[in-house]
């Protein structure tokens, strides 16, 4: 399978296009329902760029004090060749021959540069950071995020509220390093305008002995939603690697996550998760990859995906390669509709139709999300899984 066929075109030189910065009703129900804090909503929405809640503040200047470097580039007009070289960044993109890529590159509008320094811990709370994403309005970002040699930390950037962005097209590079003996728990969070086509191409350094979790979400799938991850592993290192996506509307998502074993006796788990209704449509192409050397190497693909509607489409295919022969890989995926036997017996119980779906997606995400996501989100996620099923119509079972 080849990745530009695999993704659709993306018109990147479109001009921009209005669109209302208020909040709809539509989107006022959806923040109620969340328990978004209200005087947090026209920030995370985007409509206040300048201002950041004190809290945000707070939590910012706590983490500074303690060692942790951040720095952003929210103005276009400042001088983005010195951010760039002071963070370092698109070091995993400089062999990239994707010109689409290049031309990000040169067109990027804001940034984030984190680093944990050395030694440094941060196991005891998560650090969420959308005060640092008031760029994220802008449709060009780029996230870097480094962890330094034996820091550990957790990292939650994004908001589960939809951003309000002018432009119709949204292109976004993360890269992230994670140095040998370091241990890294993030979350990326995303949530697209219906009209938007969005890619987010994500890249990723794991060093000897360095561990890494990381959750994509997107919470709302843009017109076309489309994520591209690489990933380079080191000797005994570890990565598991999480992806959620619901589908709803005419929607259309693509992932194609590529992962390179270069080291020895690497570990490698891959979930992916998806829930499609209405008209939408989830296509997800996993490939691992064992060089030679990467001797005593593990590697597993889980893909389950729930389909809600007769008109809503799933596909996914896993891949392996090895040049290694002292390799294990293997794979297990469930995709479809709720087994008839499984909602016959629930609703026996006297759940209702949107219980049932409720219950079976929740034990799908619980397995794969709820020790990697922190508690809030996790719970946010649910609580947006609950709102969707709300506002449609369930039906599985023909009752009399």
């Amino acid at each position: 399978m080849d990745k530009k066929t695999f993704f659709p075109p993306f018109k990147q030189d479109i001009e921009p296009g209005e669109q209302p910065a208020k909040i709809t009703p539509e989107i006022e129900n959806l923040l109620r329902f969340l328990d978004i804090p209200e005087d947090e909503w026209n920030f995370i929405l985007g409509l206040e760029h300048a201002y950041t809640p004190e809290k945000y503040l707070a939590i910012q200047e706590r983490l500074l004090e303690r060692g942790l470097k951040i720095e952003s580039l929210n103005d276009p007009s400042e001088d983005k060749k010195l951010f760039l070289k002071k963070a370092g960044v698109f070091s995993l993109f400089k062999n990239e021959e994707d010109l689409l890529l290049k031309k990000h590159i040169k067109k990027s509008y804001g940034g984030i540069y984190i680093r944990f320094p050395k030694d440094l811990k941060l196991k005891d709370s998560s650090l969420y950071l959308p005060s640092l994403l008031k760029f994220s309005y802008a449709p060009y970002p780029h996230t870097y995020i480094e962890f330094q040699e034996h820091s550990e930390g957790n990292i939650t950037l994004g908001t589960p509220a939809p951003r309000l962005v002018n432009f119709p097209n949204y292109l976004s590079t993360v890269e992230i390093i994670v140095k040998e003996g370091a241990k890294a728990n993030i979350s990326l969070i995303h949530a697209f305008p219906e009209y938007l086509d969005a890619r987010v191409y994500t890249r990723i350094l794991l060093e000897e002995d360095a561990s890494l979790t990381l959750s994509l979400l997107n919470f709302k799938n843009g017109k076309i939603t489309c994520r591209d991850v690489g990933v380079t592993m080191g000797d005994r290192s570890s990565l598991t690697l999480n992806t959620l996506n619901f589908g709803t509307g005419d929607g259309k998502y693509y992932e194609w996550i590529e992962v390179s074993q270069e080291g020895a006796k690497s570990n490698v788990l891959i979930n992916t998760r998806a829930v499609s209704m209405d008209t939408s449509s989830s296509n997800s192409f996993v490939k691992i990859r064992a060089q030679k050397g990467a001797h005593d190497s593990k590697a597993h693909i889980d893909s389950k995906g729930i389909v809600l509607s007769h008109d809503a489409e799933q596909f996914s295919l896993p891949a392996f390669e090895t040049e290694e022969s002292r390799v294990k890989m293997s794979h297990s995926a469930y995709i479809g509709q709720i087994e008839e036997n499984t909602s016959l017996y629930l609703a026996s119980r006297g759940l209702s139709d949107r219980d049932i779906v409720y219950v079976m997606a929740e034990s799908y995400l619980d397995e794969s999300l709820s020790k990697s996501l922190p508690r809030r989100f996790y719970t946010t996620m649910l609580k947006y899984l609950e709102y969707l099923l709300n506002t449609r119509k369930i039906e599985i079972i023909k009752r009399d």
